[in-house]
């Protein structure tokens, strides 16, 4: 390759490092008006309830799926059941996207379950709110499953979370595709780090929001924790070489 070449794709490399590093900022930014939004959330409730007291839900500790001797007999659950605006389409789509992120398992459609968590139920309360401000009807139910129901119910919550454990597993073994095939051409540059950090980034904050709304424990899960450790790793692997190569240079 000719040095204008070079000097060329060094370029593209460069420019490539620095457009990844702005999105990743952009987003870093999103996350942190998202946590701050709900910390004032989060405040403005606790402050009602020390003025009024606890509204809604059972007592802190108490979990979907009772044991009586061998096994599950009853477990509890929040059913959200809604009318979402035909118009505009941006508001249904928010509204689903806001029952994914909670973690609730859509039964029918515009029918949803949620295990009956205190810390679930206020943030499912707030979605119904939001529904009927958009002008919609929405509908909060607490009922009771026996056995069969809630073990029918637990599985397709597993499978719903091994589903994206799947999607995060394939992007962890992309990563380190990347990884392996840039060490295999000695592409050990400082734009290649950018990158590759903003890809790990992103897998981490999603395997983090994946495990949250994991309430039964899929059986990937931890397959999910120790890959993302083997791309920490990798990564910092690859990070000493550049620097050690760099090191070098000068």
């Amino acid at each position: 390759m000719s040095d204008g070449s070079q000097e060329r794709e060094r370029a593209r490399e460069q420019e490539r490092g620095q457009e990844r590093k702005r999105e990743l900022e952009l987003e870093r930014a999103a996350d942190r008006d998202e946590e701050q939004d709900e910390e004032q959330e989060q405040g403005g409730e606790q402050e009602r309830e020390h003025r009024h007291g606890p509204e809604h839900g059972p007592p802190p500790g108490r979990r979907p799926g009772r044991e009586r001797g061998e096994g599950v007999v009853e477990a509890r659950w929040l059913v959200l059941v809604y009318r979402a605006p035909v118009e505009p389409s941006t508001a249904r789509v928010r509204v689903w996207r806001k029952v994914r992120e909670l973690g609730g398992l859509y039964i029918q459609q515009a029918v949803s379950v949620f295990p009956a968590r205190p810390e679930i139920e206020r943030a499912v309360i707030r979605l119904a709110e939001e529904i009927r401000e958009m002008g919609a009807e929405a509908f909060l139910f607490r009922t009771v499953t026996e056995s069969r129901d809630a073990t029918e119910l637990v599985e397709r919550f597993r499978a719903q979370s091994d589903q994206e454990y799947r999607e995060i597993l394939e992007q962890c073994r992309g990563l380190l595709e990347e990884l392996a095939a840039e060490t295999a051409k000695g592409k050990f540059t400082f734009a290649e780090i950018e990158e590759n950090e903003g890809d790990l980034a992103y897998i981490d904050r999603w395997a983090e929001k994946a495990k949250a709304r994991d309430f039964f424990k899929g059986a990937l899960s931890d397959e999910v924790v120790r890959k993302v450790e083997e791309c920490r790793a990798r990564m910092e692997e690859f990070e000493r070489e550049v620097f050690r190569r760099h090191s070098h240079e000068h």
